[in-house]
């Protein structure tokens, strides 16, 4: 998988993502899809636990937006960052440059992973249970994607301008759709992203860097 690249790279993933589904569907120790449950325990912040009102979860959710944008700041100009621009961009005069691929994709999905796993361990804590068909799904792994290749790979702002232009716009439709549209925004997403992957591969910030230089 190390040796694709660009979108189509991230889209490999979508196996890796459906084989730890599985994984987990048919793992008596989490209750194969079932589930687990988190356990009830008394409100305040130490069990990050609140039932009368929902704005700590907002409050909490926005701390780490921000500690998120902070970190991806400064890696962006660390070293790292310049070493993750030019793999995504120049992987061959990359490794020519003496940068290792895949010693720095692994680092990618490692940072990746964190901040996933962090994200993922509030959402339980939110809704109170996990299942593989919930957090494990095909649709949870496009919509990281499509957000990212949307908006722009590769950039601080572009995954923020995907999620605001996505993730309303899938609310919409789903709302829009009703049950009879179930399915639908899921074709949608693949073919966002087929388009996207073809007439502009920077997405949303590819465009406005584009209308940028025209105007100057």
């Amino acid at each position: 998988m190390f040796r694709l690249k660009g979108h189509y790279f991230a889209i490999s993933t979508f196996a890796v993502a459906e084989v730890v589904k599985e994984l987990f569907s048919n793992w008596k120790w989490v209750d194969g899809p079932i589930g687990l449950d988190a356990p009830v325990l008394q409100q305040g912040f130490y069990n990050f636990m609140f039932y009368k009102t929902k704005m700590p979860y907002l409050y909490t959710t926005l701390a780490f937006f921000l500690v998120v944008m902070v970190l991806t700041f400064h890696m962006e100009r660390s070293r790292m960052g310049y070493y993750f621009r030019a793999i995504k961009q120049r992987p061959e005069a990359a490794q020519a440059m003496g940068v290792n691929i895949s010693l720095y994709k692994q680092y990618a999905f490692m940072i990746s992973a964190l901040f996933t796993a962090i994200c993922g361990a509030f959402y339980a804590m939110y809704i109170l249970h996990i299942e593989p068909a919930t957090v494990l799904s095909l649709d949870i792994s496009m919509k990281i994607v499509l957000v990212t290749a949307l908006g722009g790979a590769g950039s601080l702002w572009g995954p923020l301008l995907g999620a605001m232009i996505l993730i309303p716009l899938q609310e919409y439709s789903r709302i829009w759709l009703g049950g009879t549209g179930m399915g639908i925004d899921l074709i949608v997403l693949g073919l966002l992203i087929m388009l996207i992957c073809i007439f502009e591969p920077k997405g949303i910030v590819g465009i406005l860097q584009r209308l940028t230089r025209q105007k100057g």
